[in-house]
Parts: structure tokens; sequence; C-alpha cells
């Protein structure tokens, strides 16, 4: 029996600073936590009051947006792009916006592609943040947009069982 008490006592003790450890970061003042969006939602891309479904990618570290065609062409020194994008409601919103780096992304059987990256402004479930997104052709994938980590991170928690749990709280952001 003696070898089974300084066990008991360890466990005790570390359940209370389990305990502890909960109750510190329960205080009032706390960050909020971040609120749980499905992994497919409504994104509003706010400045240009365009509305698209989202798959939000855990898996995916950067975001990547469905530009199509795309033209690249220079202002002020600068590398820009310009496309056209079409959202819910086939809505259009043509975009132009300087090219921040390129990308250069390796696919399973095509090699490597290079990509553009822009910054936009984008909300979901009422998160907005400037993100990152490589434009690419999405025109066989399902959804759009993908959101990756980049953005969700320290935002928004994704119940991979829900689907468009957040999507009227951004419609202010997008000017509706």
């Amino acid at each position: 029996m003696r070898g089974r008490a300084p066990a008991a006592c360890l466990a005790a003790i570390l359940a209370a600073g389990i305990a502890g450890a909960a109750a510190q970061r329960a205080e009032p003042g706390d960050a909020a936590p971040s609120p749980v969006a499905g992994w497919v939602e409504t994104a509003y891309l706010v400045d240009h009051g365009l509305s698209l479904d989202a798959k939000l990618d855990t898996g995916a570290a950067t975001s990547s947006l469905d530009a199509g065609i795309y033209e690249t062409f220079s202002r002020g020194g600068r590398a820009w792009v310009r496309f056209t994008l079409k959202g819910n409601n086939q809505r259009r919103a043509t975009i132009e916006t300087p090219v921040l780096r390129t990308a250069h992304i390796r696919r399973a059987g095509t090699g490597l592609e290079s990509r553009p990256v822009v910054l936009l402004r984008l909300c979901i479930a009422g998160r907005t943040a400037d993100a990152e997104f490589t434009l690419a052709d999405r025109a066989g994938m399902a959804y759009p947009l993908l959101v990756g980590r980049s953005f969700l991170a320290g935002r928004l928690a994704v119940d991979s069982g829900k689907t468009f749990t957040g999507a009227s709280a951004c419609e202010t952001a997008a000017g509706r």
C-alpha cells in the first residue's frame, strides 16, 4: 500500500494544478474564445462588397482565391494584378491591387506553379482582418475561396460538422 500513497498524492497535486490553470484562463477580462464557424461559410471581401462561399481549411497555410484569368501590370514601379470575381448572386467585381510577392507552389503531378499573392480585407462569421491570398484558377473546385490557417488562427475555430453558422455576421461589413 505504501507505493500507492505517493502516486495518489502526486495525482491530487497534478489535478489541483490543472484545475488552477483552467481557473486562471477563465478569469474575467481574458480574451473571448474564438467563435465557431462551419467548414463552409459565407465570406465577404469587405472593400469590394462581394460575398463568396468559402471552404475553411485548417490543413492549408495560406488562403487561395479563384481569380480565373488575371492580368499583371506595373503601376508606380510596383507589380499589380487585375482580376474579376463572380460572387454569390452572380455579382461581379473587378479588383486591382498590388502584388505582395510571388508564391511558388508544388502541386502533385503538375510541378512548380508560380502564383501572385495579394492582400484583401476579409470577413467571416463577424471576424474581419487583412488576409493574404494566392490567386489561382479554382474553377474545378467546389468553392471559389479557400481560407487557410493564416486567417483562421486566433480568429475562428472550425467545426467540421457544421456549415454556414455565421452567414449574416458580416453583412454590415460588406455594406449590405
